[in-house]
């Protein structure tokens, strides 16, 4: 049975989506990158791309040691992270944005935006999924997974503490390659 079905039948009240037009310039969170700028790319051609399309980064890690090298830079409302310990070894490995960037708010291809109910993503995306928690690690929090997989290359987004609640809405949206060693750390 389709969620909305499923929410009509238990008295819930369904958002009307036919009006969501998706802004292609803004349906840049994607499943294998940001937009045409895919997990893996070098650092050297990622960073003049993201500049071009959201202006000078407000904050550069530069490169910080932990479990691995690590950098990250942020623009208003979007931040990336690269993984490789050095401009010339460095690759795009993970994005997450929390609203409204120099381009508005972006969007996955859906129209699914920092922002959105439970209620509005279930009625542009059935396939959805909501957990209470993120592998394990933290009880307390609430995730949307895009194809329904917490544990493959998926979009997901955080809900603060209740992912049954209809009216719960999206904080951040984000993606980052599950190939890359840095998600074990």
């Amino acid at each position: 049975v389709p969620w909305a079905a499923r929410a009509r039948e238990a008295g819930l009240e369904v958002p009307d989506t036919s009006g969501v037009v998706v802004d292609p310039a803004r349906a840049l969170l994607g499943v294998t990158g940001l937009g045409d700028l895919a997990f893996g790319t070098p650092l050297v051609v990622a960073l003049p791309a993201l500049e071009s399309q959201f202006g000078p980064p407000v904050d550069d890690s530069g490169w910080v040691d932990g479990c691995f090298p690590l950098r990250l830079i942020e623009w208003q409302g979007i931040r990336v992270s690269f993984h490789g310990g050095s401009d010339a070894s460095g690759e795009f490995v993970s994005f997450v944005t929390t609203g409204d960037t120099p381009l508005g708010p972006l969007t996955t291809a859906d129209g699914v935006a920092v922002g959105m109910s439970v209620a509005e993503i279930m009625a542009l995306t059935p396939s959805s999924a909501f957990s209470a928690d993120r592998h394990g690690r933290n009880p307390a929090a609430a995730w949307w997974w895009a194809d329904g997989d917490a544990y493959g290359a998926t979009l997901a987004g955080s809900l603060g503490t209740d992912a049954t609640d209809p009216a719960a809405s999206l904080s951040s949206i984000g993606n980052g390659d599950p190939n890359h060693p840095y998600l074990g750390c």
